[in-house]
């Protein structure tokens, strides 16, 4: 009988021993993973801090572009009235001068009817 006691303590102890084993290995191997998933998961923090930092930045850089296209465009429209305005000159201009050069022919046959004998 302690023979037998013996053979299943021993067999006990192998057990024992064979489950301490086995939770080792599978305790390393998942420390393993884990390091690498961490490892994954601080790359992907960081790749999101960078790019949510990009983002912010070509925010701000949209932000001063719009300002600016704001602002020539505003100052376009202040040149297309002024222009137009310019325009408007130059072509009471040119109907004064047209007038002034009619008048000018005008009184030029005015004085020539004058001139000429009367019937």
């Amino acid at each position: 009988m302690t023979l037998l006691l013996e053979q299943i303590q021993e067999q006990n102890r192998a057990t024992i021993e064979a489950v301490f084993a086995l939770e080792h290995r599978l305790e390393a191997k998942w420390e393993a993973r884990f390091a690498r998933i961490e490892a994954r998961l601080d790359a992907l923090e960081s790749a999101v801090r960078f790019n949510t930092e990009t983002l912010r930045q070509h925010a701000e850089i949209l932000r001063q572009h719009s300002d600016e296209l704001r602002r020539q465009s505003e100052a376009i429209e202040a040149m297309r009235r002024d222009l137009n305005s310019q325009r408007a000159l130059l072509e009471r201009k040119a109907e004064t001068s047209r007038l002034e050069a009619l008048e000018g022919r005008v009184a030029q046959l005015e004085a020539e009817v004058l001139r000429s004998p009367k019937l």
